[in-house]
């Protein structure tokens, strides 16, 4: 069997650790952690990392290492997993890249523009905007700061790009035209697979997840409260949730209020992910479903029918 690097997207609750165990045993693999919240260290279980069980038998890279107050961008990302390849090289031919956060997969096989990293008050201020205006108003700050570039249609990187420019005073534009780095997979040596199912489907099983997860990581926010008063503003934050059980605990709420606005953010993330997960991940192996034994069935049928 020709020795390739495997990534494995897709949105929340679509399956995918599960899915990555049964790769990683079947292929002989290590997984590498591409999602953006499983790498911090709290809140395991809103951020759904995988088991402790499931990380002796098979080697696990990037996962719980972050401090809460720690920022992590796309670029530190890339760093880390070229920082892996440096120290086992052989490792790129094992490789199973797991996650939900677009970005990072598209820098692994494309390479990083050489722009500078977005600092934290920056990144802190368009994710609120995010939060509170959507989409429509990181456009609405893109046309008052006057950029001349195409808008980005993708609201990752549309604050990818509000981010550099308002970090620089450059438009990002101007920084990719100095050229990106390598990247850090060929195509040609990876297979990339992506698990899309029918939205209602994810919101559903996201929605179940969730308030199971919030009922259970209540002692986990208390404790992360009561070591770090100013959670709230953290990076950490960002996982579904994470600030909706924070409020509860802080007494601001009841937990049937979190929980509805956790929801209600849930199913706008689901949205994005499904719209850039169908624009950005070309040439894939598309799973449109969240069963596993039916995910395995095809990928026996189809990815290792000449193994």
């Amino acid at each position: 069997m020709t020795q390739k690097s495997y990534c494995l997207a897709g949105p929340t609750s679509s399956g995918k650790t599960a899915l990555s165990l049964w790769l990683a045993r079947r292929l002989g693999l290590e997984v590498i952690n591409a999602d953006s919240l499983q790498l911090y260290e709290d809140l395991p279980l809103l951020t759904a990392r995988p088991l402790p069980h499931d990380t002796e038998w098979i080697p696990h890279h990037l996962y719980g290492f972050l401090m809460p107050t720690q920022a992590f961008s796309v670029g530190k990302w890339h760093d880390a997993v070229g920082s892996l390849f440096l120290k086992d090289p052989s490792l790129g031919g094992r490789a199973l890249f797991v996650g939900g956060t677009g970005l990072y997969f598209k820098v692994l096989l494309e390479g990083l523009a050489k722009a500078p990293p977005v600092g934290d008050d920056v990144r802190a201020r368009l994710d609120d905007l995010y939060e509170s205006q959507g989409k429509e108003g990181l456009q609405a700050l893109w046309v008052e700061e006057k950029l001349t570039d195409p808008i980005p249609l993708d609201p990752q990187r549309l604050m990818r790009a509000l981010g550099v420019y308002l970090t620089t005073k450059k438009p990002l534009s101007q920084w990719q035209d100095q050229g990106k780095t390598p990247p850090l997979l060929s195509r040609e040596d990876t297979c990339s697979i992506v698990i899309m199912p029918e939205k209602s489907d994810l919101v559903m099983r996201a929605t179940e997840r969730l308030k199971r997860a919030m009922q259970e990581s209540i002692p986990e926010v208390e404790a992360l409260l009561a070591r770090h008063k100013e959670a709230e503003t953290y990076p950490l934050m960002q996982a579904l949730g994470a600030r909706e059980l924070l409020s509860y605990c802080q007494g601001k709420c009841s937990f049937d209020d979190a929980f509805f606005q956790a929801q209600m953010r849930t199913r706008q993330y689901i949205k994005r992910q499904l719209t850039w997960f169908r624009h950005q991940m070309q040439g894939c192996i598309i799973l449109e479903t969240t069963d596993l034994q039916t995910q395995q069935k095809i990928l026996e049928e189809t990815l290792f029918k000449n193994f």
